[in-house]
């Protein structure tokens, strides 16, 4: 579950560095997706502000698993963690995920010697995050109710 969205044309540009390469597109990635959250929130009326999308329940019928991840990081970077944990309590693992992995690569990048080291804690990282985004996919599924948040377009 690690992001790397940056494309290998701007990394390049970035770094020749094989080694550096995945450290630094995580950590560009990870720090972009926060940005988005965050300015979403500031500058798009809330969690309200950015239309719902997904594919996965426009073609299941179903939410997916990251169905309202983005709405709980935002409120989270509001320090709403009420209204983050109705949209999608696994929202607030993700949260800790992308913050951590800021240190974390820039340390990798710093000392080249820490980078298997980080990459392995990242991927044990990513592992206990998918667990409780499915964790709370499951719950939606058989109507517990994790991470519904009245009014919001996410419960089934």
């Amino acid at each position: 579950m690690e992001i790397a969205i940056i494309p290998g044309p701007i990394m390049d540009r970035l770094t020749s560095d094989g080694g550096k390469r995945v450290h630094l597109n995580v950590l560009l990635s990870s720090l972009l997706a926060l940005a988005y959250a965050w300015l979403t929130g500031s500058f798009a009326g809330g969690a309200g502000g950015v239309p719902h999308i997904c594919l996965f329940r426009g073609m299941l019928g179903v939410p997916c698993p990251g169905c309202g991840v983005t709405a709980s990081l935002r409120s989270a970077l509001k320090l709403d963690f009420r209204a983050a944990v109705r949209y999608n309590p696994a929202g607030l693992a993700v949260l800790a995920l992308l913050l951590a992995q800021v240190p974390l690569r820039v340390a990798a990048l710093g000392d080249g010697d820490f980078g298997p080291p980080a990459a392995a804690l990242s991927r044990k990282m990513s592992r206990q995050v998918t667990r409780c985004l499915l964790l709370v996919w499951a719950a939606r599924l058989c109507g517990g109710g994790a991470g519904r948040r009245s009014g919001a377009s996410l419960p089934l």
